[in-house]
């Protein structure tokens, strides 16, 4: 079995926080809020919408150091971020996006994991191809690897044995009944 997270869509989609609470209640662990065109007062009233017991499952990409002070303690850092030290260190649980596997075996291990893409071609960027060495790379790094882009139940199963810890869906979470695309690929991911 490997994991999954889900990764929230840009901008607002109808009713997102409902579908996040009945995917948290069907076992969704962790949710990635990725929102870059949100003031942090937005952001601010956005996060504010979320049960108690489900901020904690929330990981936040913007405005890490309002959220810090608001009492979350999951981040995510940018790349650009991460090469300017700005953030690191700062937080008991901080994730990182990589695009090359070297840069997952020299700084991976210094987050609590990271995500690699792109694994397949993208859903949610159309021009975003796949690099196919990147599958069979990640087994031979000590990080934590979360496979990105283009995430559907169907390709799951090439991640077999290849070393990733789990996988992060964006695009086919959202494209219909958010709930429905969740358990299709939660349980892809528990069939290995």
């Amino acid at each position: 079995m490997i994991e999954l997270i889900v990764i929230s869509p840009e901008t607002t989609f109808p009713h997102e926080t409902e579908w996040v609470h009945k995917m948290m209640a069907a076992g969704l662990k962790k949710y990635h809020v990725r929102k870059p065109f949100f003031s942090i007062e937005e952001q601010k009233h956005y996060l504010g919408i979320y049960d108690t017991s489900a901020q904690n499952q929330l990981v936040v990409h913007q405005h890490q150091a309002e959220a810090l002070q608001s009492g979350f303690k999951h981040v995510h850092i940018k790349a650009q971020e991460r090469q300017q030290k700005k953030l690191m260190g700062h937080w008991p649980s901080c994730s990182t996006s990589f695009h090359q596997v070297e840069e997952v075996a020299s700084e991976g291990t210094q987050f609590a994991y990271a995500f690699l893409s792109p694994i397949f071609d993208s859903l949610s960027k159309p021009n975003y191809k796949a690099t196919s060495s990147l599958i069979d790379q990640v087994q031979d790094t000590q990080a934590e690897v979360y496979a990105l882009g283009g995430v559907v139940p169907e390709r799951i199963a090439a991640l077999k044995g290849k070393g990733f810890t789990g996988v992060a869906a964006l695009g086919y979470v959202w494209q219909k009944n958010p709930l429905d695309q969740f358990l299709r690929l939660q349980e892809a991911c528990h069939a290995l």
